[in-house]
């Protein structure tokens, strides 16, 4: 059974995929093997920014790797940890990388007086933030995105692989209606 994209959405789903596959071209000769083995070695071992932006563009970041996130991947792939365990903290973790993703996002400066009468010099979300769960798989983040960003709106995209041209091709897609102008947190 396929879903059919809306037609509204064509014209930005065509758009969002052309931009990925023109960086997808754009990037180095490297092979893609090579780009994954650089992919799994910065998640051990530090890979320098400048291969990274070259091999997956300047968007594309790892989280260092420290001991509690080696805490929490340790326990989640415990064979002998327990259904609530595993949720917990593979709930913490994803917390974590939703905090880092939204650390790429813009902020603006605020001042805000405090309730004993003092100012303070803050920051804040610059408006027209969202988030895009690709489906089945983005979905688990969601809800630790809604537990740090109370009214941010999130769309969907589902894309699979077309058995015949072994090409990808989206079969589903939600977002909201003023996505160019906004930010974007695919999850």
């Amino acid at each position: 059974m396929a879903i059919e994209v809306r037609k509204d959405l064509d014209n930005r789903v065509k758009s969002v995929h052309d931009k990925i596959r023109s960086q997808l071209e754009n990037q180095s000769d490297q092979q893609p093997s090579q780009r994954i083995n650089y992919l799994v070695n910065g998640l051990t071992h530090p890979v320098p920014n400048n291969v990274l932006d070259s091999c997956y563009g300047p968007n594309f970041k790892i989280i260092p790797v420290t001991d509690p996130i080696r805490e929490l991947q340790a326990i989640i792939r415990d064979r002998e940890t327990s259904r609530g365990d595993f949720v917990f903290y593979a709930d913490r973790l994803i917390r974590l990388v939703v905090e880092e993703g939204l650390n790429q996002l813009p902020y603006q400066e605020q001042e805000i007086v405090t309730p004993t009468g003092e100012t303070y010099s803050g920051l804040k979300f610059l408006k027209g933030n969202c988030g895009v769960s690709i489906v089945r798989s983005g979905e688990a983040m969601e809800q630790g995105l809604r537990d740090c960003c109370r009214s941010i709106r999130i769309g969907k995209i589902l894309v699979q692989k077309d058995e015949e041209t072994h090409e990808a091709r989206v079969v589903y897609a939600k977002f909201p209606d003023d996505i160019s102008s906004r930010k974007v947190l695919v999850m």
